[in-house]
């Protein structure tokens, strides 16, 4: 729906929710509102592939309620076992689902394995860029709008890296590079 008003106020060159569009004197709407289209278009592919996966997701979230007949045929009789199975059905309660899906035999549940792979690898690359994004909207708060494309990368490669510097180490070999000589 945002996107749908951007849209429309971009063509009529309204830049009220665009405070860096709205200081330059000569700023193309028609332009903008072009990119926000294609934007829009993929937000709807992207998403809409979500919405068609709909019970694939269930099964993921709750292999132990799913009705059998609405799961695929590649399933369904692993899904039978794993639900007569009180012990995983335990184990399931009991651990994240993450979890349960590691300590599942791969010999007896194949399929389910597989398809919870596929399922958890959707939302380990959602999870990422949603951190990513969240970095950038922190990083480009209000203040510091005006930050370039390259000084942005660089500050989320810093922010979105597990290395941790070694400032003691930086610290004591720019002293010795920097003594003065007698």
């Amino acid at each position: 729906m945002k996107l749908a008003l951007f849209k429309l106020q971009l063509k009529n060159n309204n830049f009220s929710h665009f405070p860096a569009l709205k200081s330059q004197d000569s700023a193309d709407g028609n332009k903008y509102a072009e990119i926000n289209s294609n934007l829009q278009e993929n937000f709807d592919t992207r998403f809409g592939d979500f919405r068609n996966q709909q019970q694939s997701f269930k099964i993921f979230a709750q292999p132990f309620s799913f009705e059998l007949q609405y799961a695929p045929q590649e399933l369904q009789l692993e899904l039978i076992d794993l639900q007569s199975s009180i012990d995983l059905k335990a184990d399931f309660k009991d651990v994240g689902v993450i979890s349960f899906y590691k300590t599942l035999p791969s010999d007896i549940y194949p399929a389910i394995l597989q398809h919870a792979r596929r399922i958890a690898s959707l939302f380990g690359s959602t999870y990422t860029c949603e951190v990513f994004f969240s970095k950038m909207k922190y990083i480009k708060n209000k203040y510091r709008t005006n930050l370039t494309d390259d000084h942005l990368q660089d500050v989320l490669r810093i922010s979105s890296t597990d290395m941790k510097p070694n400032i003691d180490g930086i610290l004591i070999q720019q002293q010795k590079q920097y003594q003065p000589s007698h």
